[in-house]
């Protein structure tokens, strides 16, 4: 059930298929410059939504600080610091939405012909950048607290009706 709240004026987004939101790297000059403004100009036709540098810093601070509880559970082990734009858009999603279903976050681990970096294209993987095994435990922590449902594509109980609200 929707509970009123400072988010409703977002629910036209969720419903819209002339809405587009735009995540990315709004910190870093280039990627501005680079990314957004294609995604700009190729949705013209679309109302945009941008994600604020501010929340970009906020959703940094809270995978920082949930990296260092996972860091303290495997003593020695040291992560990668940059999350993947996945992670702001699963921060976003908790936002806008009750409840959050991710699909297609199980852990990356390269070599592997069938594994896939981007379910919507055929980008290579740099395991140098980010930390999928991190990313995997972190969103679960993040389910301990907040409504959201991973869904394991090899785990046939996680497709369940607790899906749909």
């Amino acid at each position: 059930p929707h509970t009123p709240g400072p988010t409703d004026h977002h629910v036209h987004l969720r419903a819209s298929r002339t809405s587009a939101l735009i995540l990315g790297e709004p910190l870093i000059r280039d990627a501005r410059r680079e990314q957004f403004l294609p995604l700009l100009l190729g949705n013209r036709d679309k109302e945009i939504y941008v994600v604020t540098p501010e929340m970009v810093y906020t959703f940094r601070y809270v995978w920082h600080e949930l990296k260092k509880v996972v860091e303290s559970r495997h003593q020695g082990t040291k992560y990668n610091d940059k999350p993947m734009t996945g992670w702001t858009a699963v921060m976003v999603a908790l936002q806008m939405c009750d409840s959050v279903s991710l699909y297609g976050f199980q852990a990356y681990k390269g070599g592997r012909r069938e594994d896939r970096y981007h379910y919507f294209d055929r980008v290579t993987a740099s395991l140098k950048v980010h930390s999928f095994d991190l990313a995997i435990e972190v969103f679960q922590l993040l389910a301990l607290q907040y409504p959201v449902h991973i869904v394991d594509p090899n785990d046939p109980e996680s497709y369940s009706s607790k899906l749909l609200p």
